[in-house]
């Protein structure tokens, strides 16, 4: 596949009256938001400063400037804009100047991002406990408890969880043609798949058997869930069981279900069933993480150059867990928090109260000017004549790119393009599928502090990649030397870091009676 993201003035006097009175955010999810309204009245002028990441457009701060007014707060958006390579940089030199500025997205830490537990516990961030159920209590009734739990640090809430929940499934894209030349009625295994891509690859002499999606050519999160594991640090590679009480940490390469996915990944490139790039050549087939929850035909443009082909999607390992992200630890900006000099962050909850308590509301925060930014087609979002997404003078998120406006997003108010091959009322199906079919893990709200095991997980980061996932990527990871590469990783000290985030995670579970 071809390659393919200030001085605010001081709030005075603030006279909120709330139809539905919240002694705190409690499990409401489901709840009509409708009959939840806030009535303003004798607000001071404030400057609400975001800090963004994306770009500013044409119109952004026309339309910011409409969404101010509309939302009868008395405010001023002042947004500024930073690209995602420079965002987490300019965060922290804000923090460092002591920068006036009321709100930034955040989430998990990954190298070079926001540590928002260690910034939390700093005095950076400000405890919003009693502040979310007061101005924000749209946002409050579609949260459930244990969203709001997973977003607390030591017992305080610390950021707005975004209501978009993100779940993924393990898939195969066939190529309508292939599947019934060769009578695939459902693909449910690994072991299916590669039975699928001999078959292609013994008798199709100038069509790529098949190739999997994305830049990483072997993810622990494609495969954990499969083998009833849950991924508690990507970043390590350590995973527990689902079905263990106690949540022993194991590294993943110590599991019969890393030993049993390199081989099927090694086969595959060893026997030309996929190649490293598959470079526009005729493809038969795909495996992917996928937040595509239908099995079914779906029209795809694999290469991006209008030719638009069938493929259907077997979902594989149907009857496994999976595993369900917080927003906060899918992506490093995927929440928003609040810095704790704001003087106006009771503001800036109502703000962004405002933006999830009306379909109207969402439209214009996230999509703009009607007929001028977008068009609605049976409640789809389609472009204006002559303006492409690229182009688009408002869209700081490109509409389809998730990343950067994750934070903001909705499931009950996000509209899907006319493009979107999935059928009508999609999101309402995604959402009963995330109650129905998915859990968050019995971890989510733990983060392991790496502080006295620094040198050991670099060391076992650098080996890990060296001698699993660079070998994987070229297509040439050798399974004969997994107990040899195993054994390298336990003398680069993986029971140091075991023991210490399994004592993390066990005062955690304590405290939090888990």
């Amino acid at each position: 596949m071809k390659s393919k993201i200030k001085a605010a003035i001081l709030f005075l006097v603030v006279f909120f009256s709330i139809n539905i009175m919240l002694a705190g955010c409690t499990n409401t999810q489901g709840n009509d938001i409708d009959n939840i309204t806030i009535k303003t009245d004798n607000l001071e002028p404030v400057t609400l400063t975001f800090y963004m990441a994306g770009e500013e457009k044409k119109d952004t701060k026309e339309v910011l400037d409409k969404v101010a007014t509309a939302t009868n707060l008395n405010i001023k958006l002042d947004f500024k804009w930073f690209s995602i390579d420079k965002y987490f940089d300019c965060v922290k030199a804000a923090f460092a100047s002591k920068e006036d500025f009321d709100a930034f997205l955040c989430g998990k830490f990954e190298q070079g991002a926001n540590n928002i537990i260690d910034m939390f516990r700093n005095g950076q961030i400000k405890d919003i406990s009693e502040l979310l159920p007061k101005y924000a209590p749209a946002i409050c009734s579609q949260l459930s408890q244990e969203e709001l739990d997973i977003a607390k640090v030591d017992g305080k809430l610390v950021y707005v969880p975004s209501m978009f929940p993100s779940v993924s499934v393990l898939g195969v894209y066939v190529r309508d043609d292939i599947a019934d030349k060769y009578s695939i009625t459902a693909i449910n295994t690994l072991e299916d798949y590669e039975e699928l891509l001999k078959k292609i690859k013994e008798n199709e002499k100038n069509i790529l058997p098949g190739f999997i999606t994305g830049n990483n050519k072997y993810n622990i999160s494609f495969y954990a869930n499969a083998y009833g594991y849950i991924v508690l640090d990507y970043s390590q590679n350590l995973v527990y069981k689902w079905n263990d009480p106690e949540m022993k940490i194991i590294p993943w390469e110590q599991t019969a279900g890393f030993k049993e996915t390199a081989g099927f990944i090694s086969r595959w490139f060893t026997n030309g069933y996929m190649e490293i790039s598959s470079q526009q050549k005729e493809t038969a087939s795909f495996i992917s993480r996928t937040g595509n929850l239908y099995e079914g035909p779906i029209k795809l443009d694999l290469f991006n150059d209008g030719n638009m082909e069938t493929y259907t999607l077997n979902i594989l390992y149907k009857n496994e867990k999976t595993q369900r992200i917080s927003s906060f630890n899918d992506s490093t900006i995927g929440v928003a928090a609040f810095n704790s000099s704001s003087k106006n962050t009771e503001r800036a909850l109502a703000f962004l109260n405002w933006i999830q308590d009306s379909q109207e509301n969402y439209d214009l925060f996230n999509f703009g000017i009607e007929n001028r930014h977008y068009l609605l087609k049976d409640n789809r979002i389609d472009m204006p004549e002559g303006i492409s997404i690229s182009d688009n003078p408002y869209w700081w998120h490109e509409l389809t790119n998730n990343l950067l406006n994750a934070a903001f997003m909705n499931i009950r108010y996000h509209r899907q393009s006319v493009n979107d091959t999935q059928p009508y009322n999609y999101y309402k199906d995604y959402m009963k599928y995330t109650q129905s079919h998915t859990s968050y893990a019995p971890h989510e709200g733990f983060c392991p502090d790496y502080l006295n095991i620094q040198a050991d997980c670099t060391k076992r980061m650098q080996i890990y990649s060296s001698r699993i996932s660079d070998a994987f990527q070229r297509g040439k990871y050798n399974t004969d030397q997994t107990d040899i590469i195993i054994e390298e990783l336990k003398n680069a000290g993986a029971e140091q870091i075991v023991d210490e985030i399994q004592r993390q995670l066990d005062q955690w579970r304590s405290v939090n009676k888990k």
